[in-house]
């Protein structure tokens, strides 16, 4: 979708807008939820990202941006959700601000968490003992999570929490793709993925929030790697919680809204995701991992790469087929060729998948143990 020349001197107009006729607000800071890492030495690295940005879109963008979705979708304002759009929409509206140094209070010490970037995110990789985890996993849940505030950035930022999870060197990973794996999204139809993105209430895969419940009886640790942008990730958060899908780091994408509109919303997501899963992997060379997607753009191409290139850790990749009757078995050979056919699996039902990967679980459960 391109923009018009409307759209174009709408812009425009924003860009020339006096700061009297913007709304001025707080701004507000998202931390997204991490793992932690112990290395050789037995120290832990320790990540923490997040990001900044005003916290009220001006009038004119929302505007703007609703005006573009509507010709998209071909609807109206009669048929949109007024309030689930506001919400989703917000995010992207938002501006970003830099050069804000985060500082953060874990457990009982203040640390530096960076300084924001032009995109208004902020990363750093504290250095703890083991000494430091310790005592901060005895206030931490049973599943290695615990909680920091940030406590300082600009003098009108809200109060903000994140969470970080230790995990041990040995164990049991999923990674997990969320649109259409655990989220019906329909991301191969644009138009249907932008009302499911922006106008409906999301709706969770049959079968799998209770599928991911079953892997968590295991101790399983889960890492969630999705090609949907990271202004979705407090409507998705909120999504697994209320769905009672286990806790885990999210992976996301950066993505602006600007002269190519929503097209890059369906961009390759190859790059992206490999970029995200190999270094979980690296950070982790003692862990096994199962990867679960599904089949309608090219998580099959991606992990079965990442299986080929890390035998050892990629205990097994389960797809979700959307396409019952027009999937050619020779993409399967393709995108796992030299991979045993023990280690992945198609699957149209998500109960026939269920049971398998709680066994796969089980199994891995007692070779850890062992």
């Amino acid at each position: 979708m391109r923009l018009t020349v409307a759209y174009a001197m709408v812009m425009f107009f924003h860009a020339t807008l006096t700061a009297e006729a913007v709304e001025m607000s707080n701004e507000r800071i998202v931390c997204f939820p991490t793992a932690a890492y112990q290395t050789a030495q037995g120290n832990w690295n320790v990540p923490i990202h997040g990001a900044v940005s005003k916290h009220k879109a001006p009038l004119i963008r929302r505007f703007v941006v609703q005006t573009v979705l509507e010709r998209t979708l071909e609807f109206g304002k009669e048929s949109i959700e007024q309030t689930i759009f506001n919400r989703r929409v917000n995010p992207f509206l938002l501006e970003a601000k830099s050069n804000r140094r985060i500082d953060i209070q874990l457990g009982d010490q203040i640390y530096a968490a960076g300084v924001s970037a032009g995109n208004g995110h902020f990363h750093a990789n504290l250095r703890l003992t083991s000494e430091e985890v310790l005592e901060l996993l005895k206030k931490g849940s049973p599943s290695g999570w615990v909680s920091y505030q940030v406590v300082s950035a600009t003098s009108d930022s809200q109060q903000t929490t994140g969470g970080i999870q230790f995990l041990d060197r040995r164990g049991i990973s999923i990674i997990s793709d969320i649109d259409d794996t655990i989220k019906d999204t329909n991301a191969v139809d644009r138009k249907e993925m932008l009302a499911n993105t922006f106008t409906r209430e999301f709706r969770p895969v049959r079968g799998m929030p209770k599928t991911l419940r079953r892997c968590a009886d295991y101790s399983v640790a889960f890492h969630y790697v999705s090609g949907s942008p990271w202004q979705l990730f407090e409507p998705l958060s909120s999504f697994l919680e209320d769905q009672q899908i286990p806790r885990g780091s999210f992976h996301l994408r950066n993505f602006k809204l600007s002269k190519s509109g929503t097209d890059d919303l369906l961009a390759s997501q190859i790059k992206l995701k490999t970029k995200a899963i190999v270094p979980i992997l690296k950070a982790y060379p003692q862990r096994r991992f199962v990867l679960v997607g599904d089949s309608g753009q090219q998580d099959p191409e991606i992990y079965g790469q990442i299986a080929r290139e890390h035998p050892d850790q990629v205990a097994a990749i389960y797809i979700r087929r959307l396409r019952t009757n027009g999937e050619p078995n020779d993409r399967w050979k393709a995108a796992f060729s030299d991979i045993p056919n023990s280690r992945w699996h198609v699957f149209d039902s998500v109960n026939e998948m269920q049971n398998d990967l709680v066994r796969l679980m089980a199994r891995l459960s007692q070779l850890k143990e062992n």
